[in-house]
Formats: structure tokens, sequence, C-alpha cells
């Protein structure tokens, strides 16, 4: 198993047209199968993601859609696949950004009852509570 890192995860799933691109896809190909799969840490899909929303300027649905072929991708390893496939929908349900999506609900599968924000988007969810 191989590692991934958000720069290659998006050459690839954004089928970069450049060199490195190429190198990307070309490096999933020969590298990455089923048995032997990419792994994806929740780091590197947080960044994908703002990677896509930030420098892409993909809209929200564009974001689900990446995520949805991330997940579907049967030569990646994402680690907690569902916590992740809860996360994404914590972030198609609510105004929350999927990092914050995937803060509440490790932090809840942690034993948190809440986890406190200033952030108010992420407090009209139900695993954050705003600071008063």
């Amino acid at each position: 198993m191989i590692g991934l890192d958000t720069n290659v995860l998006i050459r690839s799933l954004l089928a970069d047209q450049g060199a490195e691109g190429a190198r990307a896809r070309g490096l999933l190909a020969g590298r990455c199968s089923p048995a032997d799969p990419a792994f994806l840490n929740h780091v590197v899909l947080c960044e994908a993601v703002w990677v896509m929303a930030r420098t892409y300027r993909y809209s929200r649905g564009q974001i689900l859609e990446a995520l949805a072929t991330i997940l579907a991708t049967p030569a990646f390893l994402v680690v907690d696949r569902p916590l992740v496939e809860e996360a994404v929908q914590v972030f198609r349900d609510t105004r929350a950004d999927f990092a914050d999506a995937l803060i509440g609900v490790l932090n809840r599968r942690a034993g948190c009852a809440t986890t406190y924000t200033f952030d108010r988007r992420s407090a009209e969810t139900a695993d954050f509570s705003a600071v008063e």
C-alpha cells in the first residue's frame, strides 16, 4: 500500500492535463488496485476539498461529486470510511464546511457531547455548540 499526498490526488482526480497530471495518473494506474490500494487520510481529504473550493472554484455540488468518486474508487483506501461517509452527509445536509463536518463526527465518535466553536455555520449542526 502507498499513501497519496493531496497534490497527487488532486492532479489525478481533476484530470490535470499537465505533465504532473499524467505522472499522477500513471502512478495510480501502475501502483494502485483494489488489492493494493492507495491510502487516503483525513488531512488529505480536507486539503483536497479546500483546494477544489479555493483554487478550482468548485461548487459544493461538484465537491460532493468528487468526494463520491473518491469513496467509490476501489483503488483508494479511505481511513475510517464510514466516519468519512457520515461527514460527507453532514457536509451535504448543512452549511458547515467539510473539515468542520469531519471534526464534529470525529469528536462525537470519540465521546464528546459537543464541540464548541465560534463558526456560526458549524454551530448549526448537531455536533457543535456556539461559544456564548
